[in-house]
């Protein structure tokens, strides 16, 4: 048959013809536009590109001379330059490392002092006293000075910034140098795109290739071929913008170059010709692809034909052979009704009749199934419960014993184990009576034959406390309970024993008993000291009075001394009772228990003498506890002394310090928390004690030194420990020495030192203020008086209450000082009321033992500013006075106007900086006449100066001192600081000797400016 005889085969080669000639038509033409587009694009992608890269160089230079202008600029090279203290100017440069890789400090003389190499601390220093860097650098002082250099470690171009620091005196500050291969700043950014193979290449004004693609070509002129080439150079380095054709670097490539003007460099964007003609290549390669799809189409529509005759056939065959495989539920698809579709039904009929049979099989087999795991579920069941009540068993806290009725165990948990040191395959088979002590086994014996024969049960089914002995032959505290479990197969009886261990409970209830006993004696020797100290305060505060009256009298001075010195003693004695009380005056700090040993350490060596070995164990990871610091020290020194007298012949005493955690098991047995712990112990090499005297070293007045001891000191430590939340635990040794740790929880707070400030203000005792005094002690009414009289004050007494809340409805009161503890009402019930109904009034509590009704308000600023009696005179006008001028009206500093006379520009923008942020206007002079103008212009107008800080020296012009003078001059009034960098002058250690209401260091805080600025404005308040 001829090859075109068909029309289906004519049909395809009219059809093939045309998209061939309708293909290369179109594919010629566009190859044609495409080209010439290509062209005009690429050009105006290369000069957009070196337009774009020369800005973004020049502006992020300018951005780095800035920065790098302010790091030179910084204070912390100011310090620097005074201290040379590296590590805090290492912090500060170590921020910049990826804009500036190299910063070094260099001294007058061109030598590097310190050198910070991508954040590391370099050792290779370098001179760069013979370089022009540094010549120039002398020439401009206080200006960024940037040069291209070749790096003397990489051997490339990297960009050299230097400041060379003067202050206004010309006194060298230091001079900063920065370091940036130029690398780091060429960096092409995202928008700029030069084709697939173009690239950015800077040259400097000879030519020469600072950064570009090849490294082999850095420093060296770029090769040019041609006389275009040469030309097209020559006007790029002439700082000229320009576009075209050349031969450079060995490559024939379309160039576009723009200036990098302030630098005299150029940046070229270059692009090979063959990437031009590349797009032109990949249309044709397109294009042939396409023709062969088509072409492919062509053949697979015919492969298409001949599919659709053979497929029903090809899916008939593999559905049978799925069938043969056992896959009964396959089915032929059927999309015809001709023969073949007739087929297909016959062969699905067939499937159906197969799969009906096999179905019926499975079931049958399914119940035997079913029935053998019904049959294995209940076996496990069994088993499973079985093994459930053993491991209740085995995990109950309680000792778990089973035995029969001839005493035999039978079973023994792991609480038993552990309650009594055997292990189960030790123990199980052994007769009980192991467990016990001869007279408890004999009554068990007993109890157990007499109720097998006649079931009367004495101990069956109750709870008793016994004894248990241990595998170690220890005994141990129980309580025990008997239950009857069934009889065995055989008839033999069995019994099931529960032991609780009582050995914590009875612990327990020892430590209550000695709280109650401290709590008892608290109570009375509380009551007692409140008397006993409004007594001592009494003949304090009058043997102080007699004692500056008689100053010229020797004689009865001494008198007097020896007067103050009884009372003052008593006071200590009072102190100490009170330390039994639970209401005592908790004054906690957050500290290092370390800490306080380690000042201790001289004190402690000297009271123990040279007989004792004095040895220190502290952990430098401690924690911080919250304690009362003064008692902890009086505890230690308590139990070193105590030690001490245990090692008459010497010894060693050990101090150690560690942190520890305690698990619920733990604390359980110590009687505290769970949780962390900081433990003290002091251990002695001493005689030891014996377990009587351990049970009884806390008991109050109980001592072992006779008539050398008072009983009090252990006691006092029980009870410190004991407000502390914490424990204490002895463990001693008879004829070996002993051991007591203290357990501190630990603190979640932070230890803090409060900021000094920079303020000095002479704070003075005196006062014309009129004070209230409440007590019901006459003596003490009468003292106060004669104390604060003659400073100055309008004292009014009343006896209780009532008679002061009559008083201060008809005076002026402002200050109300009242006793606790008086009858009809007390101390807190009082300022509760002044607090209320006259809240201007100023109180302040004083008392000799505050009870238990108060407990509630121990955290209360009454209570913890409260002055314990006896007291001195000093003491009592300190606190009047503080809590006089502590609650003056607050000083608002908002649209305050404050004049700043400084000559230096700095630090006059430190001063807009932190008055701005205080909500204050302020007032800039830059010398002593500008000061006193604008002082008196201001003076007759609505914005007059509330305050003026004056510099102490102004070189060439009028000082601080000479200003303020004048300024009295002017208005006598006036509110003036005197500032300085030298905190040690004169005129700033005894500025009111020179007219002055404060000193104020520079290089201060906005906290302590504020501060100084508010006590200032506050006097005339």
């Amino acid at each position: 048959m001829p090859l075109f005889s068909s029309i289906k085969a004519r049909l395809l080669s009219w059809l093939m013809g045309l998209v061939l000639l309708t293909g290369l038509g179109i594919g010629y033409s566009s190859y044609v536009i495409l080209y010439d587009t290509l062209v005009e694009n690429q050009q105006s992608n290369l000069v957009f590109a070196a337009n774009t890269e020369s800005q973004r160089i020049e502006e992020h230079i300018q951005i780095r001379e800035e920065k790098f202008r302010a790091i030179a600029k910084s204070n912390d090279v100011l310090r620097y330059s005074k201290t040379f203290s590296g590590i805090h100017l290492y912090e500060y440069f170590d921020q910049f490392k990826d804009e500036f890789p190299i910063l070094s400090f260099v001294m007058q003389d061109g030598r590097e002092e310190l050198r910070i190499d991508n954040g590391a601390n370099s050792i290779d220093l370098t001179n760069i006293s013979n370089t022009p860097l540094y010549k120039a650098l002398m020439q401009s002082p206080n200006s960024v000075i940037t040069r291209l250099e070749i790096s003397s470690r990489t051997r490339l171009p990297e960009l050299v910034m230097a400041y060379y620091r003067k202050n206004f005196f010309d006194v060298f500050e230091g001079i900063i140098v920065a370091r940036i291969p130029l690398s780091n700043i060429f960096q092409p950014s995202n928008e700029v795109k030069i084709g697939k193979s173009g690239f950015l290449n800077l040259i400097d004004s000879e030519a020469r290739v600072l950064v570009g693609r090849n490294v082999d070509n850095l420093f060296k002129k770029v090769p040019a071929r041609g006389d275009a080439s040469v030309a097209l150079i020559q006007n790029a380095i002439k700082m000229q913008q320009g576009f075209g054709r050349a031969n450079i670097m060995g490559l024939d490539c379309f160039v576009a170059f723009a200036p990098v003007s302030k630098r005299n460099w150029s940046m070229l964007a270059i692009m090979p010709y063959e990437e031009f003609i590349a797009a032109p290549n990949e249309l044709r390669n397109i294009y042939l692809v396409l023709l062969l799809f088509i072409i492919s189409i062509g053949i697979l529509a015919s492969f298409y034909l001949a599919s659709a005759i053979t497929k029903p056939i090809i899916n008939l065959t593999r559905t049978s052979e799925k069938i043969a495989n056992g896959d009964l539920a396959q089915r032929v698809e059927i999309n015809s009704q001709d023969e073949i579709g007739n087929l297909g039904k016959s062969f699905n009929l067939m499937a159906e009749n197969l799969e009906y049979s096999q179905t019926e099989l499975k079931k049958i087999a399914e119940n035997r199934e079913l029935l053998l795991q019904e049959l294995e579920k209940k076996h496990k069941d069994l088993l499973f419960k079985e093994h459930e009540q053993n491991e209740i068993l085995q995990s109950m806290v309680s000792g778990v014993i089973s035995i029969n009725e001839f005493g035999t165990i039978l079973s023994f948990n792991k609480s038993a184990e552990v309650l009594f040191g055997y292990t189960a395959q030790e123990i199980i088979g052994k007769n009980v009576n192991i467990l016990m002590p001869s007279t408890v086994s004999k009554n068990h014996n007993n109890y157990l034959k007499q109720y097998c024969e006649t079931d009367e049960a004495h101990v069956i089914g109750t709870g008793i406390n016994a004894d248990g002995l241990r595998k170690d032959k220890t005994l141990i505290p129980l309580h025990l309970t008997i239950a009857e479990l069934p009889k065995e197969a055989n008839g033999t009886r069995r019994f099931i024993g529960s032991c609780v261990d009582l050995t914590n409970t009875k612990r327990q209830e020892e430590q209550l008993r000695r709280s109650q006993k401290m709590e008892a004696l608290g109570k009375l020797t509380g009551g007692i000291a409140h008397d006993y100290n409004n007594m001592l305060g009494v003949i304090l505060g009058y043997s102080e009075i007699l004692e500056n009256a008689l100053r010229e009298n020797q004689e009865l001075s001494k008198y007097v001394k020896n007067i103050n010195h009884a009372a003052k003693r008593g006071t200590a004695l009072t102190k100490r009772l009170l330390s039994f009380s639970r209401h005592k005056r908790f004054e906690s700090t957050v500290f290092n228990i370390n800490s306080l040993i380690e000042n201790q350490e001289l004190m402690l060596e000297k009271t123990l003498t040279a007989r004792i070995d004095l040895v220190f164990d502290l952990d430098p990871k401690l924690k911080l506890v919250e304690l009362d610091s003064g008692d902890l020290e009086d505890a230690l020194v308590n139990l070193c002394i105590n030690a001490m007298h245990a090692m008459e012949n010497g010894g060693q005493l050990t101090i150690q310090t560690q942190n520890r955690v305690l698990s619920n098991n733990d604390s359980d047995m110590f009687g505290v928390n769970a949780g962390e712990y900081v433990v003290l112990s002091v251990t002695d090499t001493g005689c030891g004690m014996s377990k009587e005297t351990t049970d009884r070293i806390f008991d109050p007045f109980f001592t072992t030194k006779g008539e050398k001891g008072t009983g009090l000191g252990l006691s006092q430590v029980y009870g410190f420990v004991e407000r502390s939340k914490g424990t204490i635990k002895v463990y001693s040794d008879l004829g070996h020495g002993s051991r007591f740790s203290l357990f501190f929880p630990v603190s979640d707070k932070k230890s803090f030192d409060n900021e000094t400030s920079a303020i000095q203000i002479t704070r003075k005792l005196e006062g014309t203020e009129t004070i209230l005094v409440v007590d019901d002690e006459q003596a003490m009414l009468s003292l106060t008086r004669n104390i604060l009289e003659p400073n100055g004050y309008r004292v009014l007494t009343a006896d209780d209450g009532e008679q002061a809340l009559e008083i201060i409805k008809h005076e002026n009161i402002d200050l109300l000082l009242t006793d606790v503890i008086m009858p009809k009402m007390d101390g807190y019930q009082l300022a509760k009321l002044v607090q209320e109904y006259y809240p201007r009034v100023n109180i302040q509590i004083m008392s000799g033992f505050a009870d238990g009704r108060h407990h509630k308000m121990m955290e209360d600023k009454l209570h913890r500013t409260m002055i314990n009696k006896p007291f001195d005179s000093q003491t009592l006008l300190k606190r009047i006075r503080e809590q006089l001028d502590t609650n003056k009206p607050h000083v608002v500093l908002h649209n305050c106007h404050v004049l700043i006379m400084d000559d230096d520009e700095d630090i006059q923008e430190l001063y807009k900086l932190h008055i701005s942020k205080l909500g204050c206007k302020m007032i800039k002079c830059l010398n002593g006449d500008e000061a006193i103008k604008q002082y008196q212009q201001r003076l007759q107008s609505e914005s007059p100066v509330d305050i003026a800080i004056l510099d102490l020296s102004i070189p060439g012009g009028m000082g601080g001192k000479e200003v303020a003078r004048k300024i009295r001059e002017i208005d006598s009034r006036a509110k003036l600081i005197v500032s300085s960098g030298d905190s040690t002058a004169a005129e700033m250690t005894h500025y009111q000797e020179y007219g002055f209401n404060a000193a104020l260091e520079k290089n201060f805080k906005r906290k302590v400016l504020q501060q100084t600025l508010e006590s200032v404005l506050s006097e005339e308040q």
